[in-house]
């Protein structure tokens, strides 16, 4: 699972990404840290152009149909691929609307508790990209406004097996599987973008070893909570 990661800021998500259109006046997410319920940054498809939209929006994945984006109770910052994406009342029908998102990530944190107590780790790409993150996304819309809020959520697969991330998160013999998001190689995104969910389901896999790095650190203190920001057309 993931709880808390830096954004990138916009220019590096324009440039990396090759985002179309122009880029949003406001600039606030340089070193960004991003917990649930925030306001974070994700891409979606343009099937129209084939090009790539870009969004701000809540990291809870809120159904259309909740009355109140503010009082949604569930954790939904995290969807489990598989049991969850294809299956549960919240993230099935945003699989079959194929509204699959990949978020710009410069790192995240995991908590490891081999040492007795919680001690944070900070991972990031190996050579110094940034990451992209599968994700699900949908729009959620106040029925006394019409205002528009997108809301995202991040894919998570198994990591029982990973040599690096099996060893975070406290152990927990109820429940003693561990997760890890799924990243997305820079070359599999077009796929899980713009493909068939068959094509989409093969770029699903863990992150290759060689490609991570990991720094031991304490735990950056989470930004306060915020409302979000009506979210309308970018371009």
């Amino acid at each position: 699972m993931c709880n808390l990661y830096t954004s990138p800021i916009e220019q590096e998500v324009w440039d990396y990404w090759n985002v179309s259109g122009p880029m949003p006046p406001l600039r606030f997410f340089d070193g960004h840290h991003v917990g649930p319920k925030k306001q974070g940054q994700f891409l979606r498809a343009d099937h129209a152009t084939g090009g790539l939209i870009y969004a701000v929006g809540r990291w809870q994945l809120v159904p259309t149909n909740w009355p109140d984006i503010n009082t949604y109770p569930y954790a939904t910052n995290n969807a489990r691929w598989e049991n969850k994406v294809r299956v549960s009342r919240t993230f099935k029908p945003v699989w079959q609307a194929g509204q699959r998102c990949v978020i710009p990530i410069r790192n995240f944190y995991e908590p490891c508790y081999e040492t007795g107590s919680h001690v944070s780790w900070r991972f990031e790409n190996a050579d110094g990209s940034p990451l992209g993150m599968a994700g699900l996304w949908n729009s959620w819309i106040d029925k006394t406004t019409g205002q528009v809020f997108d809301t995202y959520t991040m894919i998570t697969i198994n990591a029982d097996d990973h040599p690096i991330m099996k060893r975070m998160h406290k152990p927990d013999p109820n429940d003693p599987e561990k997760r890890m998001v799924a990243v997305l190689p820079l070359q599999d995104q077009q796929a899980w973008l713009f493909g068939s969910p068959a094509e989409a389901e093969q770029v699903i896999g863990q992150w290759p070893v060689e490609k991570i790095k990991a720094t031991q650190m304490h735990k950056p203190k989470p930004p306060p909570a915020v409302v979000p920001d009506p979210q309308g057309d970018l371009f």
